[in-house]
C-alpha cells in the first residue's frame, strides 16, 4: 500500500541519515528556522502514521531491524516537533516526555533487533549430540 511504501522511504533515510545513536541539540544547524523545518502538521501526521505502524508490528513478525528503525524515526521526528517554532510550551513539554519514552523504546527495539540478528548467524545446533 502506499503508506507502507512511505513508511519503508522514511525507515530507509532514516537508516542512511542517521550516524550516531541519538540526537541532540548541536546536531542541528539552526532549529528555529522555520523555512528549513517540514510543516508542523505534516511532521506530526508522519509521526502518529509511524506511531502506529510501530504499534501494529510485533517483534515476532520477523522484522526487528524496521521496528527499531521506525522507533528511531520517531524519537528524531518527536525531537524536532520539540523544536518546532509552531509548538507551544505545553505541547513542547508533553512531546519531551513522549521522545524521552520512545527513546527507551528505541533502545530496546535495537537490543531486540541485534540479538535476532545474532540468533540468526549462530549455526544451527546438531541434535545428535
Amino acid at each position: 500500500s502506499g503508506l507502507s511504501c512511505l513508511l519503508m522511504i522514511l525507515i530507509r533515510i532514516t537508516f542512511q541519515c542517521m550516524t550516531t545513536d541519538s540526537i541532540d541539540a548541536s546536531d542541528v544547524a539552526d532549529v528555529s528556522d522555520a523555512a528549513a523545518l517540514p510543516d508542523v502538521q505534516v511532521l506530526m501526521g508522519a509521526t502518529f502514521a509511524l506511531m502506529s505502524s510501530w504499534a501494529t508490528q510485533s517483534a515476532e513478525d520477523g522484522c526487528t531491524r524496521c521496528r527499531a528503525l521506525i522507533a528511531r524515526k520517531v524519537v528524531s521526528n518527536l525531537f524536532f516537533l520539540i523544536h518546532h517554532p509552531q509548538v507551544g510550551d505545553g505541547l513542547s513539554r508533553l512531546l519531551s516526555t513522549c521522545h524521552e519514552r520512545w527513546q527507551r523504546l528505541s533502545a530496546d527495539a535495537l537490543q531486540q533487533a541485534d540479538l535476532a540478528h545474532a540468533l540468526a548467524e549462530q549455526p544451527p545446533r546438531d541434535a545428535m549430540h
